[in-house]
């Protein structure tokens, strides 16, 4: 939550989209998806899984006619729409919370790849403009010669007192992005994974017997998962490739309400009883 001076509160979600993705990728490229992934920034060569192609004996769809082909752009983009999506939904409950405390509040546009993560101390990176955008060699020469390279900031992660409070599943959080992967497989099926934990409390009445029904991951979609991660490290310096690893898209900002201009310029019925009653609670407050 930001605090503007003029008395604002402004809730601001964000999201790590480095889980979400790597998440999604045990699906996209497992047998039962078969998803195949190409880089469109490089003459759409397979991104890290060519020995995983059906046409190389693996289990990877990689004819286009069978419609299982994306690109590295594509399935970024499904990410970032994803996310958006769940952020929407968590401006619901500032909305109503708003309501009953008797405050007033708007969700609003709240994007920038770095501007907010600066303000609220984020660990940031730093790399070349060609970089972050994915140039061709040629492309990042004639950048530098024409002098319009510059350093561009992107978030890495939030600590505080040394502690890691927001770290994406990336490094220097992690030494690879392979062991960011089984990081993200164990949070799911290790022993005290989301999936497998019989401690956890969860709501099923036979947890147990729910857990043993869900099938497990093949070691086949995590080698292509970790194989698709290590390409795109190594290929852009950073995952994603597109955007950064943590992404704001919308906020919430909520405030006390002036009764009186909304009495002026308003029906009565815009305003609820509970804005009235805060109104009046203030201003009898700074009466006294």
């Amino acid at each position: 939550m930001v605090r503007a001076r003029s008395g604002h509160d402004l809730l601001l979600p964000i999201s790590d989209l480095t889980l979400i993705y790597i998440n999604g990728l045990l699906e996209v490229l497992s047998e039962s998806t078969g998803a195949f992934i190409v880089d469109e920034r490089a003459n759409f060569r397979p991104a890290g899984l060519k020995r995983f192609a059906r046409s190389a004996g693996g289990h990877l769809e990689d004819d286009p006619s069978i419609g299982r082909l994306a690109t590295i752009k594509h399935v970024e983009l499904m990410v970032a729409e994803f996310v958006a999506i769940e952020q929407d939904m968590m401006l619901q409950n500032p909305g109503l919370m708003s309501q009953a405390l008797g405050l007033g509040g708007f969700p609003n546009f709240a994007n920038h790849e770095y501007g907010w993560f600066e303000a609220l101390g984020f660990r940031m990176g730093r790399m070349r403009a060609s970089q972050y955008l994915g140039a061709n060699a040629p492309t990042a020469l004639g950048m530098r010669l024409l002098g319009r390279d510059p350093l561009v900031p992107y978030p890495l992660g939030l600590e505080v007192d040394g502690c890691a409070v927001l770290k994406p599943c990336a490094p220097p959080f992690y030494s690879s992005m392979a062991d960011a992967v089984r990081a993200v497989v164990n949070m799911k099926f290790g022993l005290q994974g989301v999936l497998r934990n019989k401690d956890c409390n969860p709501a099923w009445r036979d947890a147990e017997a729910v857990s043993e029904k869900i099938p497990g991951l093949s070691e086949q979609a995590i080698a292509a998962t970790a194989a698709y991660c290590e390409y795109v490290w190594d290929r852009y310096g950073r995952f994603p490739a597109h955007v950064a690893p943590f992404r704001t898209v919308v906020a919430y900002q909520a405030a006390h309400l002036d009764v009186e201009f909304y009495d002026r310029f308003y029906k009565p019925e815009a305003l609820s009883e509970a804005q009235r009653k805060d109104f009046a609670k203030r201003r009898n407050s700074s009466s006294r």
